[in-house]
C-alpha cells in the first residue's frame, strides 16, 4: 500500500512538472534566515511591527516561526530524558465526578529552555533549505520531509483550503490582537479593535461562564467575545462552510464553538469548527489524510490510579463499549492500563482513545509535564506527559482522542504546549481534546455519539453532530457538558 501511494504521488509530481514551462512555483513570501535570527529575542514585536506596515505575508510568516517555537522545550525534553517526579507533587484529586486537576510548577532550568531553542532554531535553517529545494523540483513536500515540520507560508494555505473553507489566523503582540482572514482565493488582516487587556478580560469571564453548568450568563459572555473576536469577519463566516481557528496566547482557550452571532447563534450551529496550534500542522495534518486501513483502536479506560486520584466508573464503561466496536482492538483497563503496556503495543493501532484522568500543569515548565494518569509500574509513574508524548512515532496514527480533562488547554500561554498539541507533534493528524474539566458522565455519551459515526462522517464531521445532539438534550443543554471537546487537523 505505501509503495503504491508513493508511485503514484511521484506520477503526480512528474505529471506536474511535464505540464508546466519549467515556470519555478514559489512557496510564498517568507522572511530570511539572518532577518529572523537578527530578531530572535524580539519575534513577536517584530511581527507586529510587520503587521503595522502592512506586509501580511511577512507577518504571517514571522508569527508561525514563533508558534512553531512552542514545542520546542517539549520535544527537546523528550529526547534528552528530563524527568519529573510528578506523583510527588500531586496534592489533591479531582472531585470524583471530572476527569482531571491542574498543577502549577515553578521554573525550569534556563539553559534547558536556552538549549531548546538552539535546537529550534537549527532544525528551522535545515527544514527551511530543504524544503526550497523541494519547491525547486516541484515534489511533493511529504515525500522528502515525512516527520518534519516546515514553517508554512501565507500562500501555501491558499493552496491548502478547499472550497468554503476559512482559516482565522490570531497573533497576540504589544498590547495587540491581529487577525488574518484566508480562503482559497482572498486574505486580509485586521487589527482588532478591542485591546489585549479587553479581550483577555471577555475571554476569562466566558470560559468561567461556560465552566459553570449553574450559569446561564454565558449567553451574554459569548456574545461579547464573538463581537469581540469575530465581528471584523462577519462578511467572511457569512460565505464559509467550515472555519478553521488558529490562536495565539491566551486565545488557545477560548471556546469559539460557543460563540453567539447578533441572532444569538453559537457558531458550531452555523459550521464546522477545527482547531490548530499553528497554520504550518495544518499541511502535515493533510499529507496524511484518511487511509482505507481498518480501524483499529487502543483504548485506555479508567486506570488504578496513583493517590490521590479517584477511580472513573463512567470512563470504564466508555472503554468498555466503544473498543468493541472496531474488529482487532484492545482495552487496557484497571491494572493493565500502564504506560509500559502502552508503549509495547501503540503501534499496532491507528486508533488512540485515553478515557482517563488528565493533569494540567501551567508554569514555566507546564508544557512539558502536562500529563494523562495511568496505572503506576516499577518503571514507570503512571504519568504520560507532553514530553514524552512528543517523542512517539504516531506514522500508523489515524485519530488520537483524549477523553480526559483539559487536554487541549494551553497551561503555559503558547499555543502549542498543550497534551493535544504534543500528539499533533508526534505526527497524529488529527486530535480530540478538551478545553476544561469535563463531566464523566456527559463525556461517555458524548464519545459513544461521537464513534457512532465516525467512519461514514470522519472525525470533525462526527464531533460537531455529536456535540449538537447533546446541546439539544435538556439534562446536557449546557456548553459545559459538551462544548468543551475541540478538533484540531484536517477535514477528516
Amino acid at each position: 500500500m505505501i509503495q503504491t501511494r508513493t508511485i503514484a504521488l511521484l506520477l503526480a509530481a512528474t505529471a506536474v512538472v511535464a505540464g508546466c514551462t519549467n515556470q519555478v512555483v514559489p512557496r510564498g513570501v517568507l522572511v530570511p534566515e539572518s532577518q529572523l535570527q537578527g530578531h530572535r529575542a524580539r519575534l513577536e514585536a517584530y511581527a507586529g511591527e510587520l503587521y503595522a506596515q502592512g506586509l501580511v505575508g511577512e507577518a504571517f510568516y514571522v508569527s508561525e516561526v514563533e508558534k512553531s517555537r512552542g514545542m520546542a522545550a517539549v520535544t527537546n525534553r523528550a529526547r534528552g530524558g528530563e524527568a519529573m517526579n510528578i506523583s510527588g507533587m500531586v496534592q489533591g484529586g479531582s472531585d470524583g465526578d471530572t476527569r482531571g486537576i491542574a498543577l502549577e510548577l515553578a521554573s525550569g532550568p534556563a539553559a534547558s529552555v536556552s538549549t531548546a531553542d538552539d535546537e529550534f532554531w537549527h532544525a528551522h535553517g535545515i527544514n527551511e533549505a530543504r524544503a526550497e529545494a523541494i519547491s525547486k523540483r516541484l515534489f511533493p513536500p511529504g515525500l522528502t520531509l515525512q516527520g518534519r515540520v516546515v514553517v508554512t507560508t501565507l500562500e501555501e494555505v491558499q493552496q491548502l483550503l478547499g472550497n468554503g473553507e476559512l482559516m482565522l489566523s490570531y497573533f497576540v503582540t504589544g498590547g495587540v490582537v491581529h487577525g488574518v482572514a484566508i480562503t482559497k482565493e482572498t486574505k486580509r488582516a485586521v487589527r482588532l479593535t478591542a485591546p489585549e487587556a479587553e479581550l483577555r478580560a471577555s475571554a476569562d469571564e466566558l470560559v468561567r461562564d461556560v465552566r459553570d453548568p449553574r450559569s446561564q450568563r454565558w449567553w451574554e459572555s459569548a456574545a461579547r467575545a464573538y463581537q469581540q473576536l469575530l465581528g471584523a469577519f462577519e462578511a467572511d463566516l457569512s460565505t464559509a462552510t467550515s472555519l478553521v481557528v488558529v490562536p495565539h496566547g491566551f486565545l488557545a482557550n477560548v471556546p469559539f464553538v460557543v460563540l453567539v452571532d447578533a441572532q444569538r447563534r453559537p457558531l458550531l450551529s452555523r459550521m464546522e469548527v477545527r482547531y490548530l496550534p499553528s497554520a504550518s500542522l495544518y499541511r502535515a495534518s493533510l499529507e496524511r489524510q484518511q487511509v482505507g486501513d481498518a480501524p483499529r483502536m487502543l483504548a485506555v479506560a479508567n486506570a488504578e490510579y496513583p493517590a490521590p486520584w479517584p477511580r472513573l466508573p463512567a470512563a470504564e464503561l466508555e472503554g468498555r463499549t466503544l473498543w468493541r466496536l472496531f474488529a482487532d482492538s484492545r482495552l487496557m483497563v484497571g491494572a493493565e492500563a500502564t504506560e509500559d503496556a502502552f508503549y509495547e503495543s501503540y503501534r499496532e493501532y491507528n486508533i488512540l482513545h485515553f478515557a482517563t484522568h488528565g493533569l494540567l500543569t501551567s508554569g514555566a515548565q507546564g508544557a512539558a509535564f502536562a500529563s494523562l494518569v495511568m496505572t503506576p509500574s516499577q518503571t514507570h509513574d503512571g504519568y504520560l506527559s507532553a514530553g514524552e508524548i512528543a517523542g512517539l512515532d504516531l506514522t500508523q496514527t489515524q485519530l488520537t482522542v483524549l477523553s480526559a480533562c483539559e487536554t487541549s488547554v494551553s497551561g503555559g500561554g503558547k499555543s502549542l504546549d498543550s497534551i493535544a498539541a504534543a500528539f499533533l507533534q508526534a505526527g497524529s493528524p488529527r486530535v480530540v481534546g478538551s478545553q476544561w474539566q469535563v463531566s464523566d458522565d456527559a463525556t461517555a455519551l458524548l464519545m459513544l455519539a461521537f464513534y457512532d459515526r465516525y467512519v461514514e462522517d470522519g472525525s470533525a464531521r462526527a464531533l460537531r453532530a455529536a456535540q449538537l445532539e447533546l446541546a439539544d438534550s435538556p439534562k446536557y443543554g449546557h456548553p459545559f457538558f459538551w462544548a468543551a471537546f475541540v478538533y484540531f487537523g484536517g477535514a477528516r
